[in-house]
């Protein structure tokens, strides 16, 4: 297929494209901030534009009629033949990360849905998709949140399950090696891995163990060692003691402290009683993982009494309301705020643990702010040089597998996440990765797996292997493939 290809801010598009160009596709790319999802007359004459065959001519798809001729006159090249006709498309797909309505519509409306509009989710719920352009012939959705899939599939758009990938290739450009299949191992191409700046920092955080900072966790030492006489998990110790040089960091978290959030914003405005009912359903939210209690207790009584004071503007054509909102672009940013927070609080107490986040006015009290890391090159030698790799999906993702998982596993690290109805389809627990079901099962885990080393690059390299053979970029694209190109 040649395909356009709509890149805005997504972590994983550069991924798809490689992929899409990998296995034969012609593939270009277009790039426009949108100012609305839905109508933007400069995006879409521009995008039309690209689309639009201008004077050099271009291949019509090999499936077009080629017999409308309200619009265009000319010929074309089809099939080594000439035909006249409307098809005035350059591409036979176009493909984002998300929905775009407006992408939909052009497809549709413009083009008479002979480009067919691919797009693959990352987030979930989006705001985006509940909207009637979903519903459009051209559209075929994939998203990787089962449960946000059969709300979909029932509302009767063309949706279609499907997971995330593991960036394969991308991980071994990234950390310089070749894995070797039949041998089940990593032969290291690069044997210092450790830039300026990533020795400058494990330089500033050893200096920093050896003042307070390590004074406070022997305290918490000593303490966790009479708690955990005989104990058979890790008895008598509370952190690591291993000074492999594989190794530039404990227990490393990569992501957003979501630290700006709508929540923030607005509850001072809220009545006392709303703000204690909204903070008292978030608190039991992070108390339970793997089952969504917001929706349900998001009442008509308190809707209408939010209403006063937080209002949504959405089109005619939008189906999205004030409760799917409100839970998830408020409620469930500021829940991940408290919960990473508090999680990496709590773990910092008793490891050394370091938080890789673009918000670097995020505050920790133990915990080690690394700043940024790019995604592309940077992150899969965090995640390879991790003894631990921490993983925290944000509420909004009910079933779903996020990214983060795939790419620690992509790059042979060690991940340590809560529970997500969809893990239990592609993993075992504590032989591809560990899920842990609350705090104190975190603490204990972390404490566990930091002193068994064996065990840990186990079942690192079980997941690695894993991802590596079912569950790449190549495999997933051959789904989209056999069902759009069939269609």
């Amino acid at each position: 297929m040649r395909i356009l290809f709509y890149c805005w801010k997504a972590y994983n598009q550069s991924d798809i494209i490689e992929a899409l160009r990998q296995r034969g596709h012609v593939v270009d790319t277009f790039e426009m901030e949108l100012g609305n999802f839905e109508v933007d007359d400069n995006f879409t004459d521009k995008f039309i534009k690209k689309m639009s065959i201008n004077d050099d001519s271009a291949v019509c798809s090999a499936d077009c009629d080629c017999d409308d001729e309200k619009n265009y006159t000319d010929y074309v090249e089809h099939d080594g033949q000439e035909a006249e006709g409307d098809t005035n498309y350059v591409y036979d797909a176009v493909f984002s990360v998300n929905y775009f309505p407006i992408i939909s519509d052009i497809c549709e409306q413009f083009f008479h849905s002979k480009v067919k509009y691919i797009c693959w989710t990352c987030d979930s719920p989006l705001s985006t998709m509940y909207h009637q352009s979903i519903f459009n012939k051209c559209n075929y959705i994939f998203i990787f949140d089962k449960f946000c899939y059969m709300e979909f599939k029932e509302r009767g758009a063309n949706v279609f399950y499907l997971p995330l990938a593991a960036a394969v290739e991308r991980a071994d450009e990234a950390l310089g090696h070749q894995y070797d299949i039949i041998n089940n191992s990593i032969y290291y191409g690069v044997v210092d891995r450790e830039c300026k700046e990533q020795r400058e920092q494990r330089e500033n955080r050893e200096q920093r163990e050896r003042g307070g900072q390590k004074a406070y966790r022997e305290s918490d030492r000593s303490f966790c060692s009479d708690q955990n006489k005989g104990n058979e998990i890790n008895p008598g110790h509370c952190h690591s003691d291993e000074t492999s040089s594989d190794y530039l960091y404990d227990v490393s978290f990569i992501g957003s402290m979501y630290r700006k959030n709508s929540y923030d914003e607005i509850k001072d405005m809220l009545p006392d009683y709303v703000r204690g009912y909204f903070d008292a359903l978030m608190k039991l939210q992070m108390e339970i993982y793997g089952e969504n209690y917001i929706d349900g207790m998001l009442t008509a009584e308190i809707m209408d009494e939010l209403n006063k004071h937080f209002r949504i503007e959405k089109s005619e054509r939008s189906f999205s309301n004030l409760s799917l909102i409100f839970s998830t672009t408020v409620l469930g940013f500021k829940i991940a705020q408290l919960e990473r927070y508090k999680l990496l609080g709590e773990m910092s107490k008793y490891f050394d643990v370091s938080v890789f986040t673009d918000d670097e006015n995020a505050d920790f009290v133990l915990a080690h702010n690394m700043g940024p890391v790019r995604y592309w090159d940077e992150s899969p030698i965090v995640f390879h040089t991790s003894k631990i790799n921490l993983n925290f999906t944000i509420r909004n993702i009910r079933s779903g597998i996020p990214l983060r998982v795939w790419d620690i596993l992509s790059a042979g690290g060690f991940c340590i996440t809560n529970f997500q109805p969809e893990l239990v389809m592609y993993f075992k627990n504590g032989e591809d990765m560990v899920w842990f079901e609350d705090e104190t099962d975190l603490v204990k885990k972390v404490r566990y797996y930091l002193r068994h080393e064996d065990e840990r690059r186990r079942i690192a390299l079980n997941g690695q292997k894993k991802v590596r053979e079912l569950h790449n970029y190549d495999a997933r694209l051959q789904v989209i493939e056999d069902i759009v190109m069939k269609s």
